[in-house]
Parts: structure tokens; C-alpha cells; sequence
């Protein structure tokens, strides 16, 4: 393995990019086969979950480490990788997509920070400037951070009702996707060539899911199903066999993992390194959660820059995601290897799936008095339970100017 002062990151991340989408094909063909191709000589997890089901605490849970809530209710943006690396990387790379809501305020806040990104209306003009920025690091022997992100699934269309409209959302996000696919290979096969394989930690992942007709529904930000919540996380580094795990990850586990691989210290919290994972067998016994808050657009991006001051106003921003909007409502879900609790934070229904013998979720068994469902009520209650003091004794360290007490 390379000597930890000469190691590059580079993150690759696909909007919209649903678990399946590996399996997807169109007249006999995989549509993304590049994809495929990179899962087989990665540490490919089956299991992994996203955090959150829209992008914006989606990727900031993956460069942060911590949970949406975490992220939501901190009374400043929390350090991020850009943050926590910069004193071993030289350069850094962000190629981010130029719609529109990339560049509000929350975005670089929450993202970037201390680094400036550049902006691409295409899969394929991004690929090229990161291609271009790593090429010039390699030349003149500078460590890197890289990290693109592709848009383009994440605008797939939609036309007509029922069976005719899932089937053209369908075909338009495997065409959006194959686009994406082309330019996945044309940059690995340039990370090939490049050598960076051999010396950089490299992590393909999705921000979240989609719906293409569950539940009659198109998009995401509303459920945290599998269709939603399940999305690819493929791992390559040095010395890091092929392999398939079935241990649940966590998009938060991209943070430890990042860090680990660079030899600085992690700060404590619920995600792991993802390396560390694959070393656990049989299946560990670990949970995670996934939120989901009813506010989006331009009502989350005023919430998310706005810092909190004092433990009043973290109470009621805390409230605002009990509460019901027009169009859904709050939910949380705790996923294990296996199951999925879901729970309505305003109604208290609740949802719950054998992810192993019902991978598409078909049957809800919240009515069959399983064991496992009460086991994981009362895991949801604890994770709640210190999630909030958490958040609590943060606000109160940082806004009364005293170190807060161990949890």
C-alpha cells in the first residue's frame, strides 16, 4: 500500500442512483456497465443505505460523518472532509453540476466550505475538468481530493399516468443513467492509466434513491423505502480484495473511512470505517437510520443556513420535523442487515420489512407481532434518544462557551 503522506482521495457520486440501477437492462443489455464493471473489482456493498432521501443532508451525512440531524440542527455548518484534509492535499477537485440549486448558500456551506467548485451543465464537460485537474496534480506529484458529482438521473421525466408513466420515467432514467456510464468508464479507465488506483482511496456512491411509480409516486425527498433509501457504495483502494458484503453501511461511513484511510483521527459517532466492516462475519449486529423532514426547497435551504443560537430555537426547529406538511410527512427509519422499521413521526403508523426474504418490500409485516419488530422499537427509541442529547449538548457547548459533557 502507498505511504499514508501519498494517498489521494477521489469520490465519485451518482444523483438519484437507485440500488438496482446495477441490475437495470434494456433489450438484453446492462445499461450501465461500466458500473458493473467497477463493482467487481471493488469492495461492493449490498446493504448500504443512504441517510437521507434528497441530496442535501444526503452528501453533507457523507462528508460529515453524521446524521441528518446531526447536520440540521448543528448551531454552525460542522467540518467536512474539505475541512478536516486540507493539511494533506495539495489540490482539491469539486465538480458539481450548475443547476440551480447547487449554487444556494446551504450548498457550499455545507459541502465545499473551504473549497471552491466548478461548475458543469453535463456529465461529460465535469468528467473532463476533473480529468484535466488530476493529470496536472500527477505531474507535478501533489496529493488530491477529488470529487464529482453526476446529476443527470436526477432528470428523468415524467409524462402521462399510471403504467404508461412509470414506463416512460423508466426508459428516461436508464438513458440519463447509460449517459452518466460512459463517462464513469471513460474516468476509470483514465484512473487506470493515471496510476491512481494504485495509490488513491476511491468510493463510487449514490446521494439516494428514486421512485419510479411505488406507490404511484416519481422522485424522492417523500419515503424511505428501498426504492428510496437503498443505493450503491463501491469501495477500491490498494490492498482492498474484491469482495461482496452483506454488513449494512451507511452514506455517513464514508467520512471515517476517508479519514481512516489517510491516518487522522475520526470523530466519534454512530458511522464506521467502511474497511473495518468487511472483517466482521457472520452479519453484525448493527443499525442505522435514515430521516426523512417535511420541508424542501427554498423552505430547507433558509432552515439549513440559518445558525441556531440558543437551545430555545434548536427546540423549535427540532418541532418543525414532528410536523405534517401539505404533501407528506415526517418519517425515520431504522434499517439492520436484514429489516426496515419505518415510522410516521406525526401519526405513529409504522412499516415493517424482511429486506432478506422481501428485498422489494412487498409484504409489510407491522401487524404480525414479529420479535424483531419490537427489538428494533426499542433500538429506534434508544438511537432517538441519544441522537437528541447529542444535538442538545452541542447546541448548549457552542452557544453558552463551555465544552460539552461526554456522552
Amino acid at each position: 500500500q502507498p505511504d499514508a503522506t501519498h494517498r489521494n482521495v477521489i469520490l465519485i457520486s451518482i444523483d438519484t442512483l437507485r440500488k438496482d440501477a446495477l441490475d437495470l437492462q434494456q433489450n438484453g443489455r446492462f445499461v450501465a456497465p461500466n458500473l458493473r464493471a467497477i463493482a467487481a473489482r471493488s469492495l461492493a456493498f449490498e446493504r448500504a443505505i443512504t441517510t437521507y432521501p434528497a441530496t442535501l443532508f444526503a452528501v453533507s451525512s457523507a462528508l460529515t460523518g453524521q446524521s441528518p440531524s446531526e447536520v440540521m440542527f448543528a448551531p454552525r455548518p460542522p467540518d467536512n472532509l474539505f475541512t478536516r484534509t486540507r493539511a494533506h492535499f495539495q489540490e482539491s477537485v469539486i465538480a458539481l453540476p450548475s443547476a440551480g440549486w447547487f449554487k444556494r448558500p446551504p450548498v457550499p456551506q455545507l459541502f465545499t466550505q473551504s473549497v471552491a467548485p466548478s461548475y458543469f451543465p453535463d456529465a461529460a464537460r465535469a468528467t473532463s475538468h476533473v480529468l484535466k485537474s488530476l493529470r496536472d496534480a500527477r505531474a507535478r506529484q501533489r496529493n488530491v481530493l477529488a470529487w464529482i458529482h453526476y446529476y443527470e438521473p436526477h432528470t428523468s421525466r415524467v409524462a402521462g399516468r399510471g403504467q404508461r408513466a412509470e414506463q416512460i420515467a423508466r426508459d428516461s432514467y436508464a438513458e440519463l443513467l447509460q449517459t452518466v456510464d460512459v463517462q464513469l468508464g471513460r474516468l476509470w479507465q483514465e484512473l487506470e492509466r493515471l496510476g491512481y488506483l494504485s495509490d488513491s482511496l476511491v468510493i463510487v456512491f449514490s446521494d439516494h434513491g428514486e421512485a419510479l411509480g411505488e406507490f404511484g409516486y416519481f422522485g424522492h425527498h417523500v419515503y424511505l423505502n428501498q426504492f428510496a433509501t437503498d443505493i450503491p457504495l463501491l469501495v477500491h483502494a490498494p490492498g482492498v480484495a474484491p469482495q461482496r458484503s452483506e454488513q449494512l453501511a451507511l452514506l455517513s461511513d464514508i467520512t471515517p473511512t476517508v479519514l481512516q484511510w489517510l491516518g487522522l483521527p475520526a470523530t466519534p459517532s454512530d458511522a464506521q470505517d467502511l474497511l473495518s466492516l468487511t472483517a466482521a462475519a457472520p452479519l453484525s449486529e448493527r443499525f442505522g437510520m435514515s430521516e426523512a423532514f417535511p420541508v424542501r426547497g427554498r423552505a430547507l435551504y433558509d432552515v439549513a443556513r440559518t445558525p441556531i443560537r440558543d437551545t430555545a430555537e434548536l427546540a423549535e426547529r427540532m418541532q418543525l420535523i414532528r410536523t405534517a406538511a401539505i404533501d407528506y410527512q415526517p418519517k425515520v427509519a431504522l434499517v439492520s442487515a436484514r429489516y426496515r422499521l419505518i415510522v410516521n413521526r406525526v401519526t405513529g403508523a409504522e412499516e415493517f420489512y424482511d429486506r432478506l426474504t422481501d428485498p422489494q418490500e412487498k409484504r409489510d409485516l407491522s401487524a404480525s407481532s414479529l420479535p424483531a419488530h419490537a427489538r428494533m422499537q426499542k433500538e429506534l427509541a434508544a438511537l432517538m434518544q441519544q441522537l437528541s442529547e447529542r444535538i442538545y449538548c452541542r447546541v448548549q457547548a457552542a452557544t453558552a462557551g463551555h465544552a460539552a459533557p461526554p456522552l
